[in-house]
């Protein structure tokens, strides 16, 4: 009776067990509703006027779009271990690591996609993260963050990640963000993603 009792406790927290997060992003209703606007799995690699992460070299980039406005030698990567070159332009960075493009940054809420536009050229998220922020100390002082939230729409497999800021949001939301690195596997874009307090969320969670 008692090997019985525990075995019964066994089963239930096996039972009670989260799933991971690679079993959530792999339920075929993860992204169900994404899937109706564009079923297409995007297999080229992302990239940003003719620059590609892992190939373009800082030649390359002068030649295609001209000299940074200001360069900053050896600066780490604020939620990523590397120490890069970044090359300031106006609406966008580039971060250079041993003479190859490493990181796309590009900050232009105004002239970026559509939620709903993102979709049908690039596909559907693979995962999607939503990042929220608790009390913080800063200078001393603790401070409120909770109504700081964002929302990241990551395409790992082909290097681009689009960060929209409040949560849930729409099809009509540009994001504030937009990422490029070389293609990652989920485990690597995991590993990286360290951008305060988050969990990953469906299509559904994150859009209406």
């Amino acid at each position: 009776m008692k090997n019985l009792s525990w075995l019964l406790l066994i089963v239930l927290l096996v039972a009670c067990k989260p799933p991971s997060i690679e079993e959530i992003i792999a339920d075929p209703s993860y992204v169900k509703e994404c899937r109706e606007i564009n079923s297409t799995i995007q297999k080229e690699k992302a990239g940003y006027m003719n620059l590609f992460p892992g190939v373009s070299t800082p030649q390359q980039v002068v030649q295609e779009i001209g000299e940074p406005e200001r360069i900053d030698k050896s600066v780490p990567y604020h939620s990523y271990a590397d120490r890069v070159d970044a090359w300031a332009y106006d609406s966008f960075s580039l971060y250079f690591k041993e003479d190859a493009l490493k990181y796309i940054s590009i900050y232009s809420e105004e002239e970026a996609l559509t939620l709903e536009e993102i979709v049908k050229k690039y596909g559907c998220p693979e995962i999607i993260v939503h990042h929220y922020f608790n009390d913080m100390n800063i200078g001393g002082s603790l401070v409120n963050l909770e109504s700081f939230n964002f929302v990241t729409l990551a395409i790992p497999s082909i290097g681009i990640e689009f960060s929209f800021d409040g949560f849930p949001i729409s099809l009509e939301k540009k994001p504030y963000h937009t990422f490029i690195t070389e293609p990652l596997s989920l485990q690597e874009f995991l590993s990286l993603e360290i951008k305060g307090e988050g969990e990953v969320v469906s299509w559904s969670d994150a859009v209406k």
